[in-house]
């Protein structure tokens, strides 16, 4: 048996390629004889029973695998082969090989029938189809709610919505797809009706599109756009209405048989680009003759028989206008020209510096005014005039109701004002270091909710109690936060155990910080400068007149330095970092 055994796992380690010689009276088999899964799908492998088993998994002993049967998943074992080794009366046998594949299903898409357009006109009819394989339990969707009684791998679609489905396959029908969404768009529309005004001779409709063409014998009429149209000779006139970009609608012809021969005269109306400015007024104007009638959008104006015609911006701002006139018994109609009207939004303020709930002392918040108000600006600050504030920002500083009044360039007589806008600065007191020798601490007296120490400005971790005991040289800060959310800092506090500590001023100005090589230095009086790197050590000492001074930094390691310059009343304390 130990010769059987031994041969039997030589061919397991030289692969499965060769051909084993049966060494025992039976034969093991694996059923079923081929095994394809589905995505996350799982199934067994069974033999014939013996005394004992072990499975194989693409000629590997799997640990553990010892029954007459094998669990096998798509995840872990498609793609390999499996043998089994059967043992009866101490005779092992292996078994033919059985692969175990996996199923490969496409992503589930939806295609429009005959490549139709996603976008059309309500009404019109869109099929929406599903690709193969996916043809068991479908469920369509529209705006994320599922369509009642809809279960074909087609979908007749006759309204706007976002469209999806969920599907199984025959080969495996507990694995589902979800589609991505199909966005179709069906504009609603009118059919045209063309109406005859026998007063302007003029043609109309009342159907509400978003732009319009009219044709005369077919062929579109260039710059007859708007919903009413003076034909400039006889024949059939229809008319398209257009709502979408994919959405066109065309009326029944129209006999128009109403032009009339040309009159000596040609009407025009002047200005041709009038645009009123809000709460305004202005005049149109046409030649001398004999007399006059106004129409606005096609319509006679009642009692508009001058040779000039007044206009606002309220009540025509957006129509069009044309004059009738009369010369010798002829009336000849002028084109029409299109009174427009200025639109501006709301006076708006954008804000900058708000991206913390808290706004605190000191804190930068900038008030803009928003386009187009961008002339004879004025800022208010609770109710009263900001004086010398002229700009379209505001530097805030203070709590207080902010407003903003601006004109703007295109109509410098219009103006608004925005909504008022109210901010409070929480207060941040900025904590005063104190010195005590006997025990050797520094500390403060502000109450806060937190208070954190720093030294050379690093955090010094569990330093958070408003007194700290000192011992190393350096410089030493305290931020304290308030109970409001806010925190400020103290200015910096020179401890030197060995002479006279005092806290420093961070009036030494230096630039640029950070720095490269060389910063500028803005002394205010004669001193002495020193530079110091964060763990104390002295790098750079001179003696310097007052006045500014450029420091050569180059030959330094990068990072944060400290730069004391001591004059003969105050200690004067600057940080600058060094960058490649």
């Amino acid at each position: 048996m130990k010769t059987i055994v031994k041969f039997f796992l030589g061919l397991l380690s030289a692969g499965w390629g060769a051909t084993l010689i049966a060494q025992c009276p039976f034969n093991p088999t694996i059923t079923p004889s081929s095994l394809q899964l589905c995505p996350n799908g799982i199934d067994t492998l069974w033999t014939q029973p013996a005394t004992s088993y072990q499975w194989y998994r693409s000629g590997t002993p799997i640990t553990n695998s010892n029954q007459q049967f094998l669990i096998v998943s798509h995840t872990q074992d498609a793609g390999n082969n499996f043998v089994v080794a059967s043992t009866i009366n101490s005779c092992t046998e292996a078994s033919p090989a059985v692969a175990v594949s996996a199923y490969t299903l496409p992503a589930l898409s939806i295609s429009l029938a005959d490549n139709a357009p996603v976008s059309g006109c309500e009404g019109d009819v869109s099929q929406l189809i599903l690709n193969d394989p996916y043809n068991v339990t479908i469920r369509w969707f529209r705006n994320g709610v599922q369509l009642t009684g809809q279960t074909d791998d087609t979908l007749l679609v006759i309204q706007s919505g976002m469209y999806s489905a969920i599907a199984y396959t025959d080969q495996c029908p507990n694995t589902s797809q979800t589609s991505p969404l199909t966005n179709i768009t069906l504009a609603p529309w009118q059919q045209p009706v063309i109406q005859f005004n026998s007063s302007s001779l003029a043609l109309s409709v009342t159907t509400t599109a978003t732009s319009y063409q009219w044709y005369i014998n077919g062929t579109p009429v260039e710059g007859a756009n708007a919903s009413s149209f003076l034909p400039q000779a006889n024949g059939d006139v229809t008319l398209e209405a257009i709502f979408s970009a994919a959405c066109a609608r065309f009326s029944l012809p129209y006999a128009y048989s109403s032009y009339v021969q040309d009159c000596p005269q040609n009407p025009l109306v002047t200005p041709g680009d009038l645009i009123l400015c809000p709460g305004t007024s202005d005049t149109l104007f046409t030649q001398l003759a004999d007399s006059y009638q106004w129409f606005k959008e096609g319509a006679a104006i009642i009692g508009a028989t001058q040779p000039f015609l007044e206009v606002t911006a309220f009540q025509d701002a957006g129509a069009s206008f044309s004059v009738e006139s009369v010369v010798s018994g002829c009336a000849e109609m002028s084109p029409a020209v299109l009174v427009d009207g200025w639109l501006f939004l709301p006076m708006t303020v954008i804000t900058y510096g708000l991206e913390n709930p808290t706004i605190c002392e000191g804190d930068t918040l900038i008030l803009q005014a928003n386009q187009p108000y961008t002339e004879n600006i004025s800022w208010f600050l609770n109710g009263s005039l900001i004086e010398g504030q002229t700009d379209d920002s505001l530097l805030v500083l203070q709590s207080g109701t902010y407003t903003v009044t601006g004109f703007t360039s295109l109509c410098p007589d219009y103006s608004d004002t925005s909504i008022p806008l109210e901010y409070t600065f929480g207060a941040a007191p900025q904590p005063l270091l104190t010195f005590y020798p006997v025990s050797n601490s520094l500390g403060t007296t502000e109450t806060a909710v937190s208070y954190s120490w720093s030294l050379n400005g690093g955090i010094l971790p569990g330093a958070n109690a408003p007194v700290l005991n000192v011992s190393d040289a350096g410089l030493y800060e305290l931020t304290c936060t308030y109970s409001n959310g806010c925190s400020n800092t103290s200015l910096p506090y020179v401890y030197d155990p060995t002479g006279i500590s005092e806290t420093a001023t961070l009036t030494l100005r230096v630039q640029p910080n950070p720095a490269q090589e060389i910063v500028s230095l803005q002394l205010p009086e004669n001193g002495m400068l020193e530079v110091y790197d964060l763990a104390g050590k002295l790098h750079l000492h001179q003696y310097l007149n007052a006045g500014l001074h450029s420091l050569h930094m180059a030959q330094l390691p990068k990072g944060m330095y400290l730069i004391k310059y001591r004059t003969a009343q105050e200690l004067h304390v600057a940080k600058v970092l060094l960058t490649d």
